[in-house]
């Protein structure tokens, strides 16, 4: 598909997202919490913020900015991430949505950018990747990121 997008290497692993890596697991984590500090709006939406996060896990800010990018040393990324493993006690699967969301971030596509793609609009667009739509999933197997099959095959 040639539409000036950044353009993903097969090999690299990128566009297998049956494997997350520290980072993306980090970022579901923080993603699957609600604020504690009452915000129910803004960029984030209900999220915790990565400031809430480095807070929960009792670790530096920029530590956890950098974990979250996959940006960290091994042996930090290691350490936020058994902290967050500690805190959230089980961890469960990621659900279709989540992937679809995970392989925005692999692309580097922005918000408006996928929303184009699929031909809707930026808030119906977070809905539809959060649900695991078909039309959002299309985009991404199109664009050869590859789902695991037992997802798939429920969607």
């Amino acid at each position: 598909m040639d539409d000036g997008y950044l353009p993903l290497e097969a090999s690299a692993g990128v566009l297998d997202l049956a494997r997350l890596t520290g980072g993306e697991e980090l970022l579901l984590w923080r993603f699957r919490r609600r604020s504690w500090s009452g915000k129910s709006t803004g960029r984030g939406g209900s999220c915790v913020s990565q400031a809430e996060a480095a807070s929960t896990l009792s670790v530096a800010p920029t530590l956890y900015w950098r974990a979250e990018k996959d940006r960290a040393e091994a042996r930090d990324l290691e350490y936020v991430l058994a902290r967050a493993r500690f805190s959230s006690g089980t961890w469960t699967l990621p659900s279709l949505g989540e992937l679809c969301r995970i392989a925005r971030r692999r692309a580097g596509l922005t918000l408006a950018q996928a929303s184009t793609a699929v031909g809707i609009s930026k808030p119906l667009y977070l809905r539809a990747e959060a649900a695991g739509d078909p039309r959002v999933v299309a985009l991404w197997r199109a664009r050869g990121f590859a789902f695991p099959a037992s997802l798939v095959s429920a969607a």
